[in-house]
């Protein structure tokens, strides 16, 4: 929230208090608790996750089985080298059979776009995030507490919007989408329970997105058909649905500690079943690529803010004697990016969002180079995928990358050792 926003909180709480008259030694003394832990007790028998959301659900569709998912061990490669990193994540992993409900009487509430049931509680799945995520964020905007306005100040809260029936594509509300690689990765394979509740229903519920979401949120809606569905949420007002279609979220999220670089963080393991529904679903929309599209591609980033290969000449020069092509993916559209992923053999980029177009390619190898920032996104996702996966860590620089010596032998080792299809031109 802006500080406008928090700013006009501030003033409906106040007034609150002053309405109801509570004594200003008890109103300092509600300010001076314990912030976390009364937050954290009150979400904790005010949220639903995916079987409570289930058992309080008006209607139920479940489909398809559990996936299994096996994440592997990496080498990793280059000039440092960090096997812990690749390694510690691996193991096997079970996503439970995706579900898509329908909860009656539902409101969105403003801003931070949580979805509340008739009873105030927040749907978890709805939200498409973890219970310790939502916890932290109104742990963090105490005073901007929607579900404490929302109980004892609900004239604020009378929403004058209303759809009968859709399913809300909201980020949450720490960056709403964050980025093209969670748009990807978290909301699009949410769309194969809804055109199954849309099958079983005959009707198409609206797809609420954000009235300020990225170009790339509206363009694959677009693309993948849904345009006449989209309906663009204002955040300033609440918005109440009288059929919310809540589909599961098709993956787990489990916390890992990096000793590496002595920190932690949640990685995601996806449903492979959702990522080939959407791979299916999105290649057969495109148009075969040309006979003349490369296979090899390198992905640059000459247009971002870090990551940016500061001697990428050099690294040309060793793979253009392999057949690759430069390519940079903010030049192209969400189509144009299908079609490249779709029909290339191997890909080599530095750690970036746009590595998630890897779930469009079918058996392609993917060689991931990474400056300060390492992490094993795109090693977990290489594994849902059924790919193959190298890390390579160079030399950081800032936030950019230089790719030593080191890192380029061991490109033209891995690029060596693979089959004929990936000799020299």
């Amino acid at each position: 929230m802006n500080n406008k926003t928090k700013s006009l909180y501030n003033k409906r709480l106040r007034s609150y208090f002053e309405d109801l008259g509570i004594h200003q030694n008890i109103s300092h003394i509600y300010h001076c608790m314990n912030k976390t832990e009364l937050i954290r007790t009150k979400l904790i028998l005010n949220t639903k996750n995916r079987n409570e959301i289930k058992k309080c659900s008006n209607i139920l569709y479940e489909y398809a089985q559990r996936d299994s998912v096996q994440i592997t061990s990496k080498k990793s490669y280059g000039k440092v080298r960090n096997e812990i990193l690749f390694n510690n994540e691996a193991g096997d992993y079970v996503i439970g059979a995706p579900f898509v409900a329908n909860v009656n009487n539902a409101t969105i509430l403003p801003y931070s776009g949580y979805v509340v049931d008739y009873s105030g509680s927040i749907l978890l799945d709805a939200a498409n995030s973890r219970e310790s995520k939502t916890i932290e964020y109104f742990t963090d905007n105490f005073q901007t507490h929607e579900l404490f306005m929302r109980e004892h100040y609900p004239s604020h809260f009378n929403s004058t919007t209303n759809l009968n029936c859709a399913v809300p594509l909201l980020g949450p509300p720490e960056g709403h989408y964050t980025g093209y690689y969670h748009w990807m990765h978290n909301y699009l394979p949410l769309l194969e329970g809804v055109e199954l509740f849309a099958d079983i229903e005959d009707f198409f519920p609206k797809l609420i997105i954000r009235d300020d979401s990225p170009k790339w949120v509206e363009e694959t809606l677009y693309e993948l058909g849904y345009k006449e569905q989209i309906y663009c949420w204002d955040e300033t007002c609440p918005l109440s649905v009288d059929r919310l279609v809540v589909p599961s979220v098709r993956r787990i999220e489990e916390r890992f500690f990096d000793t590496f670089h002595n920190n932690s963080y949640f990685y995601k393991v996806g449903s492979p079943s959702a990522f080939k529904w959407l791979r299916m679903s999105v290649n057969g929309l495109i148009s075969e690529p040309p006979s003349s599209q490369p296979n090899r591609i390198l992905i640059t980033r000459g247009d971002a803010n870090e990551r940016r290969f500061l001697n990428k000449d050099s690294l040309l020069t060793l793979l253009s004697d392999y057949g690759f092509v430069e390519y940079q993916l903010s030049e192209l559209s969400f189509t144009e990016q299908v079609s490249l992923f779709s029909s290339a053999d191997v890909v080599v980029g530095a750690h970036g969002a746009g590595l998630v177009n890897t779930i469009f390619s079918d058996d392609i190898v993917i060689l991931e180079l990474f400056g300060k920032k390492i992490k094993p996104t795109f090693s977990i996702l290489s594994d849902v995928c059924s790919n193959k996966y190298y890390p390579i860590l160079s030399t950081p620089e800032a936030g950019d990358i230089y790719v030593d010596k080191k890192s380029l032998c061991d490109i033209e080792s891995i690029l060596d050792s693979l089959d004929l299809e990936c000799a020299h031109v």
